[in-house]
C-alpha cells in the first residue's frame, strides 16, 4: 500500500461501492492505509502474504486492482505481471503506464512467460 502504486485510488474505489467485497494483501509504512485496510468493512485485510504464496492468493480471485498514481510510470510491474499469469484481469485506467501489460498483449501469454524467464539472462548479456 503506498501512494505511488494507487494506494489512495484503490481505498476511494472501495468506498464507492460498498455493496462489493474487496481483499487486500500487503503492508504499508504509512499508518493511516493500515488503519483504512483494517476498519473498512467490506475489505478483508489479510496483511503480509509470504511472496511464495501469492500465486495461491491470485488464484483464488478473478481481478487485480492496479491504478497507479499519475506521475508514476510502471516500467514492469512485477505484482501486475504474476497476476497476468495467472489468469487475473487487471483493473485499471492506466494500461498505458504498466509496461507488462504493454508486453502481455503484445506477446500473448506463452512468449511473454519465456521473455520473463530468460530477462535476466538478457540483461547480463546486454552488460
Amino acid at each position: 500500500m503506498h501512494e505511488g502504486k494507487g494506494a489512495d485510488f484503490f481505498f476511494e474505489y472501495v468506498l464507492l461501492n460498498p455493496d462489493k467485497q474487496f481483499v487486500l494483501a500487503g503492508w504499508s509504512s504509512i499508518y493511516i492505509y493500515t488503519m483504512l485496510a483494517k476498519t473498512i468493512k467490506n475489505i478483508d485485510f489479510l496483511g503480509t502474504i509470504d511472496h511464495k504464496n501469492m500465486p495461491d492468493l491470485f488464484n483464488k480471485y478473478k481481478t487485480f486492482f492496479y491504478e497507479p498514481h499519475p506521475d508514476t510510470r510502471e516500467p514492469f510491474c512485477r505484482s501486475v505481471a504474476e497476476a497476468l499469469l495467472c489468469g487475473i484481469n487487471i483493473m485499471t485506467r492506466s494500461q498505458d503506464r504498466i509496461g507488462c501489460l504493454h508486453e502481455f498483449k503484445k506477446l500473448g501469454a506463452d512468449a511473454f512467460i519465456e521473455s520473463c524467464n530468460s530477462a535476466a539472462d538478457n540483461f547480463w548479456k546486454k552488460i
